[in-house]
């Protein structure tokens, strides 16, 4: 008997050795391949992947040094992820579901002025650049949860201070693969944070409707606390206003899906503010331009609301509370 056992494991290390020399030898293959179906499902951006390894035991996928970059502004690239490891999601099994789940370790989006501007020249529509096929290409079963560790975006505009930065993302998001649900209905929970700038915070949650047509669907509470204004000191500078000082912070409820976007604030709160107001022929017209668009977009809401439209419009809710504590507000008329 302990013979035999002997000879099972034995048997059982020399299959193991073998999976692993065979995943070891598909591992460039394997890459290569899957970079190819990426870059085929999508428009405008390319993807890099540096190094792929394939684990026979658990069938999971890490994917290192996954790069994408916009074909039309290349440099720097728009997204980093040092490792993406995909693999089947064993709990969804006792629902007899066999699913994926994907966990992504400090992927690094980068954004500039340059970016936008070629994004808003192609005349393919964001939500068609083919982003959500291309990470279904990483892995033959479809994603049911996604968890993203220590995330980061950073935007860079022409003329601003400091870059806008979100740091320290945590994103938890559960039962993608959901069936199709009713219009008002959003089946995967989601929770989102992640810190503004040095001192900021934001917390978003909610749930998802990720089957949604044309595009995803998300409801829930989102709050914001204590996100610095200096850094839109050059969007103000526009209107007049020189803000050097101050922060923001307001929570409330968000709901956004093709046939809905409301925004229903419960507080809004500023904190500090130091600022300053030149009157200058320069800053006269786009005050006019952006009072023009509000009136505009209060007379095409208010009709809807006459219309009994209110549930299916793109409308600011009316519930807000506002706090204002100004240590130092200055106002010049020059």
């Amino acid at each position: 008997m302990r013979r035999r056992w002997k000879w099972l494991l034995g048997a059982l290390a020399v299959v193991l050795a073998i999976a692993y020399v065979i995943a070891f030898l598909i591992d460039e293959p394997l890459r290569r391949m899957t970079e190819r179906q990426m870059n085929a499902r999508m428009k405008g951006y390319t993807a890099r992947i540096g190094r792929l390894n394939f684990h026979p035991i658990g069938f999971a996928v890490d994917l290192h040094d996954l790069v994408f970059v916009q074909d039309a502004h290349p440099d720097p690239p728009v997204l980093r992820v040092p490792q993406l490891t995909a693999s089947v999601q064993w709990g969804a099994l006792v629902h007899r579901r066999v699913v994926a789940d994907f966990q992504v370790w400090a992927p690094a989006i980068y954004v500039d002025h340059t970016h936008l501007a070629r994004e808003l020249e192609d005349p393919t529509p964001v939500k068609e650049h083919g982003w959500q096929e291309a990470l279904q290409a990483i892995y033959p079963l479809k994603l049911n949860e996604l968890r993203i560790r220590n995330g980061s975006v950073t935007y860079v505009d022409t003329g601003q201070i400091r870059p806008l930065t979100l740091r320290r993302i945590e994103v938890v998001v559960n039962d993608v693969r959901n069936v199709r649900s009713a219009p008002d209905v959003y089946p995967s929970p989601v929770r989102i944070e992640a810190t503004i700038f040095d001192e900021g915070r934001l917390q978003i949650e909610g749930q998802a409707d990720f089957l949604r047509v044309p595009y995803a669907g998300v409801k829930g509470h989102i709050a914001l606390e204590r996100v610095a204004l200096d850094y839109f000191g050059p969007i103000a500078a526009r209107y007049g206003f020189t803000l050097t000082a101050g922060t923001f912070g307001g929570k409330g409820n968000v709901e956004y899906a093709p046939e809905v976007k409301i925004v229903d604030l419960e507080e809004v709160r500023v904190d500090g503010l130091e600022a300053d107001y030149a009157y200058h022929k320069r800053t006269v017209e786009p005050v006019k331009q952006a009072a023009k668009a509000t009136a505009q977009a209060r007379s095409w809401t208010m009709g809807l609301f006459r219309r009994g439209r209110t549930r299916r419009s793109n409308t600011f809710q009316r519930h807000v509370k506002p706090h204002l504590r100004n240590d130092l507000l200055h106002a010049a008329r020059t």
